[in-house]
């Protein structure tokens, strides 16, 4: 049996192409042919975890989070895989905004899942606080067409006035009204690596949607009223729409998400704002969102692929609701669906802080769980079962530390990027190097 000394494996540049199916094969041994492996050794390996390891024959014989040697033979009429559920890489942006009687931030941090640490902050500071507070219901940062960075954010009194302010990120000043409305729940989103939208119901009772390119236009409301979305097969009319009496509406995971009144106790509907579908989402527990300045929101479990939706019945509980219909299979939708008999929980929540709109506001991390401000001056994450996750009483935003101060905003959402998105920011999948040194056997 000749034996010699051999480089089983080399490759600097293994990424996304080869491994985006979710496996590579590497080597495969003929009837005749056997290796013995000495050393693996891995380099620009930073962004993979334990998920991306050699298999050999369908066993797990190694990650490749970092070198490794000793003897592993591999017999002959074997397949040598690399093996990944790392990739495809995704990417998510979580949005934080804060405010206090003296500051107010906004900030958009990009992380790759499975790192705690931000791969991009996209965010600005401005030493000056929002008018009206305590009506604040969601915020983001861009920068215009003109080069201007801005800060917008939508307000509510809890019923009949909503609006959009805009705001110099650098200087603080002016801070006025971008886009005024009645009874019009008003929702920010952010399209592409910059690009904002606000979008609303042009007035109560109206069935269309109109709405306002914040990068083009960030402080005048020059509205675009589509005669549909995105050239898709639903038009724009949408029945019904916001009306008088406790309106709430939000932007989340590509969707216009509104209550049109407080007498909507079960019910949410949803523009697919990619395509302009119209989703009909019923609901069983009641939850009311006049009472004091309760509101409800959508997260989203990328694990299961599917909304969350949460809404308060109480000061000490939410309702949490999950369709058995994928986000994937909503978002092929194209006209219209109904969706009913949610599996949904009642989960303990307690001393919920909905003093104000801007305190009634709920966010969620980028596993689907929810947070909520409570009495007590903190920021509270619960998981499904209602076991806290985390607990925060400040944001530190582009350097600055914000604390929660009841009465202002303190919030946070995530959305995850499309691919064109995370090239268009400069974020993509690792490239990394292995090679594979050992002694080659042939009969």
């Amino acid at each position: 049996m000749a034996e010699t000394l051999e480089q089983i494996y080399f490759n600097t540049s293994l990424g996304a192409t080869e491994l985006d199916d979710g496996e590579q094969t590497i080597l495969t041994t003929d009837a005749n042919t056997r290796y013995v492996i000495k050393d693996v050794l891995v380099k620009d390996n930073t962004g993979l975890t334990s998920k991306t390891y050699l298999e050999l024959n369908g066993f797990n014989i190694g990650a490749l989070t970092g070198n490794s040697s000793g003897s592993l033979i591999i017999p002959p009429s074997s397949t040598l895989k690399i093996k990944t559920t790392d990739y495809p890489f995704s990417f998510y942006e979580e949005t934080q905004y804060a405010g206090a009687s003296s500051s107010f931030g906004v900030q958009h941090l990009i992380y790759q899942i499975g790192s705690d640490t931000p791969t991009l902050t996209i965010g600005s500071h401005a030493n000056t606080a929002p008018s009206s507070p305590g009506n604040v219901t969601d915020a983001i940062y861009s920068v215009s067409n003109s080069g201007t960075p801005y800060f917008h954010y939508s307000l509510s009194d809890n019923n009949s006035s909503q609006s959009v302010y805009y705001m110099n990120a650098e200087t603080g000043s002016p801070n006025s009204v971008a886009i005024g409305g009645s009874y019009t729940p008003f929702g920010l989103s952010k399209r592409s690596a910059y690009g904002t939208t606000s979008w609303g119901f042009t007035s109560a009772g109206s069935t269309s949607i109109r709405y306002v390119d914040l990068l083009a236009n960030p402080t005048t409301a020059t509205y675009v009223t589509p005669t549909n979305i995105g050239g898709g097969a639903q038009s724009n009319s949408y029945t019904p729409g916001s009306t008088t009496s406790y309106p709430r509406g939000h932007c989340h995971h590509g969707y216009y998400f509104y209550v049109p009144s407080s007498s909507y106790s079960n019910t949410i509907y949803g523009i697919n704002l990619t395509n302009g579908a119209f989703l009909t989402f019923n609901l069983t527990g009641g939850a009311t969102l006049s009472s004091q300045n309760a509101n409800f929101t959508v997260a989203y479990d990328k694990t299961n692929d599917k909304f969350v939706f949460y809404r308060p019945p109480s000061t000490s509980s939410l309702l949490r609701s999950v369709f058995s219909t994928t986000k994937t299979e909503m978002d092929a939708v194209t006209t219209t669906a109904s969706y009913s008999s949610p599996t949904e929980t009642s989960i303990s929540a307690p001393s919920q802080y909905q003093t104000n709109m801007s305190g009634a506001q709920l966010g969620y991390d980028h596993l689907g769980n929810v947070s909520y401000r409570n009495t007590s001056g903190s920021y509270v994450t619960i998981d499904a079962s209602g076991a806290q996750v985390s607990s925060a009483t400040s944001f530190s935003i582009d350097g600055t530390t914000v604390n929660l101060t009841n009465g202002y905003p303190f919030n946070r959402k995530v959305r995850y990027l499309t691919v064109s998105e995370a090239d268009a920011l400069g974020v993509s999948a690792p490239t990394f190097g292995v090679q594979i040194l050992g002694v080659k056997s042939v009969v």
